[in-house]
């Protein structure tokens, strides 16, 4: 007959086999979850669903203040937003159709570079034409979609030009007081970091 020791001995080994199995087939997240949640810790995906949240609301001020810009009578002005409120998870795509928030937390930035279709979209605005930056000289160049990426020191645009047919990659860091801009023909852009004595539209 088995002691209680011995029992207890087995236990453990088929536990730890048990877990060196999930581990192995891809459960090792699920376990992990499942701990935290045991523990009352809280788990990387309600960590991701809030600042999900979060950031979607941050959007929301996003378009009020690219509409508040647009129908301002200022002109060579700063549109002011909150940029600093995205991270690494988040990505904001800026095209000539439209604006769109993405979830990309399960996307390999590669993807979000090259692909049209990738992440989990979570906001959508009818929004026009922000596919473009304004230098540190305020001109404006376009982007055939710009994409601004939040997993550096400051959020950047991320642009694929092409130089003699071939196609080269360029990040323009942004200004994080005035993102974005409107210029005397009423086109508003992403703006460069390297932009100097910018004042607010009102």
């Amino acid at each position: 007959m088995l002691g209680i020791k011995k029992i207890a001995e087995i236990l453990f080994i088929i536990l730890a086999l048990l877990i060196i199995i999930m581990i192995i087939f891809g459960y090792g997240t699920q376990l992990k979850e499942s701990i935290q949640k045991l523990f009352g810790i809280k788990t990387e995906s309600e960590t991701i669903h809030e600042q999900n949240i979060q950031s979607q609301e941050e959007f929301k001020n996003l378009m009020n203040h690219v509409e508040n810009c647009k129908n301002s009578k200022d002109i060579s002005c700063g549109c002011t937003f909150n940029i600093k409120k995205y991270n690494q998870n988040q990505m904001i795509l800026s095209r000539t159709v439209d604006l769109q928030l993405v979830d990309i937390t399960n996307t390999k930035k590669e993807e979000a570079i090259k692909e049209v279709n990738f992440g989990i979209p979570l906001e959508k605005a009818d929004i026009k034409n922000t596919n473009c930056y304004f230098d540190k000289d305020f001109e404006k160049n376009d982007v055939n979609v710009a994409r601004i990426f939040f997993d550096k020191e400051k959020p950047y645009l991320h642009s694929v030009k092409k130089l003699l047919l071939i196609p080269w990659q360029t990040e323009i860091y942004l200004n994080t007081e005035f993102p974005l801009y409107k210029n005397p023909k009423g086109n508003i852009c992403w703006l460069s970091e390297k932009a100097q004595n910018i004042k607010e539209c009102q």
